[in-house]
């Protein structure tokens, strides 16, 4: 198995990244397929699912978000885990796990009724006790939990939610 998805970095990159409208970002919305870099962490066999409290998927779901540019997917998934957790999780401990496209025909920012595309490239990180125990989630997730890969497989959750522990189980048998 792969253990890093490749960030390459031609010359001297700077992003020119600002914070758009929510009408630009929305004609942004419909125009692109969003790059996002999520995230699985484990810990004692278990993953991390959110209850996301926000469309475009608000059930059960991996942590994470989009990607910024210039970031690697290491440098994205760790930011991400820190805003939607309040986790530090140093990008060399992150690996590659898979990856996965979504067509959402809601989503949060305006118009919601135009959806969105994702990719995602999901990464991942085993996680020692203290820093389980140092999580707090943001307002994007009305609860989380720990659960067995296994369950995930047996259970109605979303295909790229089994997707992901599919690929964690072949780490962890």
């Amino acid at each position: 198995m792969k253990e890093n998805a490749g960030h390459y970095v031609v010359g001297n990159f700077n992003s020119h990244a600002s914070f758009l409208s929510d009408e630009e970002y929305g004609k942004v919305l419909d125009s692109i397929v969003i790059t996002c870099a999520d995230i699985i962490l484990v810990n004692d066999n278990k993953i991390l699912l959110g209850k996301r409290s926000r469309d475009p998927q608000s059930d059960w779901w991996i942590i994470g978000g989009r990607m910024k540019p210039g970031e690697s997917f290491e440098e994205a998934a760790s930011r991400n885990a820190g805003r939607e957790l309040g986790i530090n999780i140093d990008p060399e401990k992150i690996k590659y796990l898979t990856t996965f496209s979504g067509v959402w025909d809601t989503r949060h920012h305006p118009p919601k009724e135009n959806g969105a595309h994702t990719v995602s490239v999901v990464m991942w990180a085993d996680i020692t006790d203290e820093e389980k125990s140092s999580i707090k989630t943001n307002d994007e997730y009305e609860a989380i939990q720990w659960i067995e890969p296994k369950r995930i497989m047996e259970s109605d959750f979303h295909g790229a939610v089994k997707q992901c522990a599919e690929a964690i189980l072949n780490i962890f048998p």
